[in-house]
């Protein structure tokens, strides 16, 4: 899944795209039919090539864009939350022995659905500045 910055400038160019490819093929195939394009045709052919143009982007960012393969995860010690973090999808369980061999003190650990890295770093920064958990030394000031 892309990010929503990632979605919208896809979307956007595939508009303009689309929009410039149509209006250039429509009054190329006016123009070698001898017919006339006005400003009503070029309003007309950038308004669909510019609606099928963004469809496309949006489309080519759910391929193109940022993986989703980032997790938030919180430790918990008796349901309070004591460490925040992020960690990639696939290396979770060794990142919460990590915790353990440092010495951090939890009984549960909790995490969410994978998403690109970027919007994970968002969240976790958001998350530990609401609730400072004891643990965390970045944006825990």
């Amino acid at each position: 899944m892309a990010t929503k910055g990632e979605k919208i400038g896809f979307t956007i160019a595939g508009m303009f795209l689309g929009a410039a490819v149509n209006i250039i093929r429509k009054s190329n195939q006016a123009y070698e039919n001898d017919k006339d394009y006005n400003w009503q045709d070029g309003l007309r052919d950038g308004l669909i090539g510019g609606t099928v143009g963004g469809a496309a982007g949006k489309l080519g960012a759910e391929f193109f864009g940022s993986p989703d393969d980032t997790v938030n995860y919180q430790l918990l010690d008796k349901r309070e939350r004591v460490y925040l973090g992020i960690s990639y999808e696939d290396r979770i369980d060794q990142r919460i022995s990590e915790h353990k061999v440092c010495g951090k003190e939890f009984t549960q650990v909790e995490f969410d659905e994978p998403k690109p890295r970027s919007e994970a770093l968002k969240l976790e920064k958001k998350l530990i500045e609401q609730h400072r958990p004891k643990y965390n030394i970045q944006h825990n000031s």
